[in-house]
């Protein structure tokens, strides 16, 4: 019989000191950011957020803005799957509903260029750690004239046209 026995006073004081971080953290955070919010759009623009920690300045910016990047393109392909699936409802043609055309319309997403996407980055050092808070935007207008780009169905892009 094996048998192990540990206080559980030192996890108590880290998690309080976890919550005392966290409340600083929270205190330096920008009015934009939302920790339970990684994506969102509007009716100008989509929106994808990021928070990262790192001990150096730049990798905590690179994580934050890749992620922030990663959690926009996420919010253009559930905006593209909301107008593929208006069209599936709609339509008497089963052709929004097929592999192929949905595998087309991942593609396109994946394929679709943010270079254009504007970066918000605040950084705060605190405690010997680097905090990177970003917000990566890009207008609704952009999004969709290079969706319809690269997407060859009048009727599809018809839909995403009436989105803008």
């Amino acid at each position: 019989m094996i048998s192990a026995c540990a206080t559980t006073e030192p996890a108590l004081n880290d998690e309080i000191d976890d919550t005392i971080e966290t409340e600083r953290i929270e205190e330096k955070r920008p009015d934009w950011y939302d920790h339970t919010i990684a994506s969102a759009s509007d009716t100008t623009a989509f929106h994808g957020y990021s928070h990262a920690t790192a001990t150096e300045h730049a990798d905590a910016v690179r994580i934050s803005e890749n992620m922030a990047m990663a959690n926009l393109r996420f919010e253009i392909d559930k905006f593209a799957e909301q107008v593929r699936r208006g069209l599936e409802e709609d339509s008497a043609a089963d052709r929004y509903s097929s592999g192929r055309f949905i595998i087309t319309l991942r593609n396109s997403v994946q394929e679709l260029s943010l270079d254009d996407a504007e970066l918000t980055t605040e950084v705060h050092d605190q405690n010997g750690g680097v905090y990177a808070f970003t917000r990566a935007s890009l207008f609704r207008d952009v999004v969709i004239s290079k969706l319809s780009g690269l997407i060859d169905d009048s009727g599809y892009n018809a839909a995403l046209n009436e989105h803008n």
